[in-house]
């Protein structure tokens, strides 16, 4: 038995193993040597649909050296892995020649990191590793030492050195996580939050934040705003439900992608629907999405469901990147098949959202960037 299956296998018992107090594992694998001391500190996280303006970001600065505050910058973009080389320099291609895997890659400024992710995972930001969320480490058979190599805009491809293993919760749920500075040889410059943190946050902060920063765009969170934010599941756990396909674009200019064929004759049906009639989805979304439209219909709200709306400017499989933000070259997760879009114009009956909550969908009416037409599965 090779010593990479072992580290695998280990790997993946650890990720069944219960959650030790205070988010901490009791032995030397542990991933957080000294747990996150943000948890010592109050704080408020930044947040604009998309990225934070440039405007936005010079403000917080002049807030945090007026008031003497930290500051951290979060950057999160979608990248494109090609292939991984191990230690002994063998390289496995990982995708048909022009296509690559989406991977969710988040960045933080590196004199900040061991705040967040406590001391270990800041040394490896800080030598310019790269920290692997557990699910995605079995995915693609990775270990520690290995080296996975992203498309990247402006060089072509890059390479990162998988540095450290962690259960997903440990880094937000994102699939990788590397520092802001090395994240800018990838191409990642936007920033997705920013927080400010002290001892105290008192009303002076958000005094300076309503007074310095216009755009109404922005969102304030604090400890106590637990069940906000997007209601959706994160990449690792998407691919666990509905599975991971390679993409590459059709065109330089077109949002549209081309999905791997193989992934999209498996999982990618057409059957014809109760109340909008023929429509191609995820064959996960059957059971929940017809048993949401048949109760829509015996309630008496099929008439609040436009037809002729989801034809023309609706649908469910739809294989493209997001544009209506500046999301990073994320996926929408129409490429998925597992969101619909019915009343592109017409808003939705609020026992219409009702249901499709029971049903198991998240509502992008809700979202930080509203998408009111929008019902996304969370779990088949």
């Amino acid at each position: 038995m090779s010593k990479r299956f072992i580290l695998i296998f280990v790997i993946a018992l650890l990720i069944q193993a219960p959650a030790f107090a205070d988010d901490k594992l009791e032995d030397d694998t542990s991933p957080v040597i000294i747990g996150p001391s943000i948890n010592n500190y109050e704080k408020v996280d930044i947040i604009q649909s998309g990225s934070l303006y440039p405007s936005v970001v010079k403000a917080v600065e002049d807030i945090s050296k007026k008031l003497n505050l930290n500051t951290a910058y979060f950057g999160r973009a979608t990248l494109g892995m090609v292939s991984i080389t191990d230690s002994d320099g063998v390289t496995n291609t990982l995708t048909k020649e022009g296509y690559s895997i989406p991977i969710s890659v988040f960045t933080v400024n590196n004199n900040v990191a061991n705040y967040f992710y406590g001391q270990k995972i800041s040394y490896i930001l800080n030598n310019n590793m790269a920290v692997v969320s557990e699910m995605t480490a079995i995915r693609h058979s990775l270990i520690v030492g290995d080296s996975i190599t992203f498309l990247t805009d402006s060089k072509g491809s890059n390479s990162v050195q998988v540095g450290l293993i962690v259960p997903d919760k440990y880094i937000s749920w994102t699939e990788v996580l590397m520092s802001r500075d090395l994240g800018f040889e990838f191409g990642i410059y936007r920033i997705k939050k920013a927080t400010l943190w002290a001892k105290k946050i008192d009303e002076k902060v958000f005094i300076e934040l309503y007074k310095n920063i216009k755009t109404k765009k922005i969102q304030y969170l604090t400890k106590t705003d637990v069940n906000k934010g997007d209601w959706i599941l994160p990449a690792s756990l998407l691919k666990n439900e509905f599975g991971e396909f390679s993409v590459k674009n059709r065109d330089t200019s077109s949002k549209w992608i081309i999905v791997d064929p193989e992934w999209k004759a498996i999982n990618i049906e057409t059957k014809n629907l109760p109340i909008i009639g023929t429509t191609t989805c995820h064959k996960l979304m059957w059971e929940p999405l017809e048993g949401a439209l048949n109760q829509i219909q015996s309630e008496g709200l099929a008439y609040t469901l436009s037809k002729k709306e989801y034809y023309s400017n609706g649908g469910c499989y739809a294989p493209r990147r997001i544009t209506r933000v500046n999301a990073g070259g994320a996926l929408s997760r129409h490429t998925w098949g597992i969101a619909i879009d019915i009343n592109t114009r017409s808003k939705y009956h609020p026992r219409v959202v009702e249901i499709f909550s029971d049903w198991g969908f998240a509502w992008g009416g809700t979202w930080t960037s509203p998408d009111p037409m929008h019902f996304e599965l969370r779990s088949p």
